[in-house]
């Protein structure tokens, strides 16, 4: 039976295209906090002659991920997450898992749009940065 997994990526890559690959040039530093969170809506299903319990249909299915951690100024991938922001255009999240596996089982790419984009500035702390990532699409294993 297989036992806890470790809280462990071994890198987070933010691309401007779905079909862009993990590079240096687009790792997204800096963050120490990346939690996907899944919900669907649900749709009621109880007619007449029932059991008297509630029964219910999952309908459409959609992910939020809240990523928190400390501003990397001037790096393109989070130059990119401020301008998708502004923009409203789609960008893609890959969560890398294990880069050493094979195609289909290293991570997972998620289409988002940056919903909420926070700067906190404080005297004794780097800057950091808080943004919520929507879901866009359905994720891919990457």
């Amino acid at each position: 039976m297989p036992g806890p997994s470790a809280a462990y990526v071994d890198a987070l890559h933010l691309a401007a295209t779905a079909d862009a690959v993990p590079s240096e040039a687009n790792k997204l530093e800096g963050i120490n906090e990346a939690t996907v969170s899944f919900s669907a809506d649900q749709v009621d299903t109880n007619y007449f002659g029932g059991d008297g319990f509630k029964s219910r249909k999952k309908t459409l299915k959609d992910f939020t991920i809240p990523l928190s951690g400390h501003l990397h100024k001037g790096s393109a991938p989070h130059v990119l997450l401020r301008n998708s922001f502004m923009t409203d255009t789609v960008v893609y999240l890959l969560v890398i898992e294990d880069e050493t596996a094979t195609e289909g089982s290293r991570g997972w790419r998620y289409p988002v749009t940056v919903d909420s984009y926070e700067e906190g500035k404080s005297v004794a702390d780097l800057i950091t940065l808080s943004v919520t990532l929507n879901g866009a699409g359905a994720p891919i294993a990457y």
